[in-house]
């Protein structure tokens, strides 16, 4: 029997900031996908799921190639505009992940 692994995402699309503004934000595409796939490879199913079973954002900052120069350390060997482009268009668009064979969101509701 395969052991399940529930991953719980932030149901936030956006972060208040001190001055009232709205900034878009989500979940981090790649905390959520690196995770899921090393425990897909160790042969755990992996649900997913929200507070209010609201579906989760992705973080569009998180998909962009051009951002990630200001994440990540200047040592690093990732080419980021190569990765972004295997993401599916629907995902970067900060649509809801698509659901897939031990990737199912979960209703908290």
């Amino acid at each position: 029997m395969t052991k399940t692994l529930l991953k719980i995402l932030t149901n936030a699309a956006h972060l208040t900031l001190t001055d009232g503004e709205e900034y878009p934000s989500g979940f981090w595409a790649e905390e959520f996908a690196v995770p899921c796939q090393m425990f897909k490879e160790a042969g755990y199913a992996v649900d997913f799921a929200t507070l209010g079973g609201i579906a989760p954002t992705v973080d569009k900052s998180s998909l962009d190639p051009d951002f990630m120069k200001w994440v990540r350390p200047s040592f690093t060997q990732i080419d980021d505009a190569a990765a972004a482009a295997q993401v599916p268009e629907h995902d970067r668009a900060g649509r809801r992940p698509a659901r897939s064979e031990g990737h199912r969101a979960a209703d908290q509701g």
